[in-house]
């Protein structure tokens, strides 16, 4: 892969699937120290609380299975 004049990549379609990734997505870029670069598909705060209540419900139902109320 390499970066053009205006250091802009070309993802490839395969990672883009894999990572949920979709044209007109928003994305964030970290670097750690390393230099290692990480791009992450941007969630919307709705996306975000959806996903927190679901996981806080699959927490609620493995309580539950364990006999806990």
């Amino acid at each position: 892969m390499k970066i053009n004049a205006k250091r802009q990549i070309t993802l490839p379609l395969d990672q883009c699937k894999a990572a949920g990734i979709e044209k007109g997505d928003e994305v964030e870029i970290f670097v750690n120290r390393a230099g290692v670069i990480s791009i992450v598909k941007k969630e919307s705060l709705e996306e975000q609380r959806l996903q927190s209540l679901n996981e806080l419900s699959a927490l609620d139902q493995e309580i539950g299975d364990m006999g806990y109320e």
